[in-house]
């Protein structure tokens, strides 16, 4: 009877190890695909408002946002050159930040403008040279439902929910009073 059983043995493992090693590299297909999808779906990417408002006595471009990741690097979003009237707010809706998990602290948020150096209140040719605001420090996670709000005043650059000040580095030092 043992000498049957290693006959057919063989062919039985054979048909096995084929079977077991396409049943195994299914499961792994699947498995790979299942954290793919797992990984994408992650909410890498936080997706807060942008609001700026032009405090200034002449028009503003607005060409970036930007932001500090949860590492400390410098990271930056396109806001699409939206030209701001003095008195002006202009709110970017569902901005992606690529850099930043939602729910993760951004400490530190700034913007780069160009003003109107054309002497005009209305927007024309040229633009000054563009400019970061100064950093304004920031304490909420980012989120959906937390707006960054950052004001561009003619001494300097306010925003909303903190009590921080800071000095702004387009104007030649003026103070930031963050509200």
């Amino acid at each position: 009877m043992n000498k049957e059983i290693n006959r057919i043995t063989p062919s039985v493992q054979a048909r096995c190890l084929l079977g077991c090693g396409i049943v195994t590299g299914a499961v792994a297909l699947t498995l790979s695909f299942g954290m793919v999808s797992h990984a994408g779906t992650g909410k890498l990417a936080c997706k807060p408002d942008i609001k700026v408002t032009n405090a200034k006595v002449r028009a503003i471009k607005v060409l970036r946002f930007g932001y500090k990741d949860r590492t400390g690097k410098d990271q930056n979003e396109g806001l699409a050159n939206k030209v701001l009237e003095p008195g002006e707010t202009e709110t970017w809706k569902k901005q992606k930040l690529q850099d930043l998990a939602e729910d993760t602290v951004s400490e530190r948020i700034r913007v780069e403008f160009k003003d109107d150096t054309s002497g005009k209140s209305k927007p024309s040719d040229p633009w000054g040279k563009a400019a970061w605001s100064a950093w304004l420090d920031r304490t909420e996670a980012c989120d959906d439902k937390t707006p960054y709000w950052i004001k561009i005043e003619e001494d300097g650059v306010s925003a909303g929910g903190s009590t921080t000040s800071a000095s702004s580095s387009t104007t030649g030092g003026g103070s930031t009073s963050l509200r």
